[in-house]
């Protein structure tokens, strides 16, 4: 991920999932490297396009901020903005 490119966060409180998007929203295949975890992969070029996160309150709770270094395959730099914006994200609500 290129560390100038633009990190959408869409987050459903009533299904409690996150959905993150790295970039413009493109076409992707799922990966689901551990339950609850779907990394979003471009087709063509490989790179990863997105994740979602299933049951995240629940996560955080048992995780705090280490939540991302336990996904496999996902950049440990992306925790720490993730994490702060669902916060705000909470606040606002």
């Amino acid at each position: 991920m290129d560390s100038n490119q633009s990190v959408t966060l869409d987050y459903d409180e009533i299904a409690d999932v996150l959905y993150v998007t790295f970039g413009q929203d493109r076409e992707a295949y799922c990966v689901e490297p551990e339950e609850g975890v779907l990394l979003r992969v471009d087709p063509e070029t490989r790179e990863l396009a997105g994740l979602t996160i299933l049951h995240l309150s629940r996560r955080l709770a048992e995780s705090g901020s280490a939540l991302f270094g336990t996904i496999p395959l996902l950049p440990l730099n992306l925790s720490e903005q993730i994490i702060q914006q669902c916060r705000e994200h909470r606040l606002a609500a």
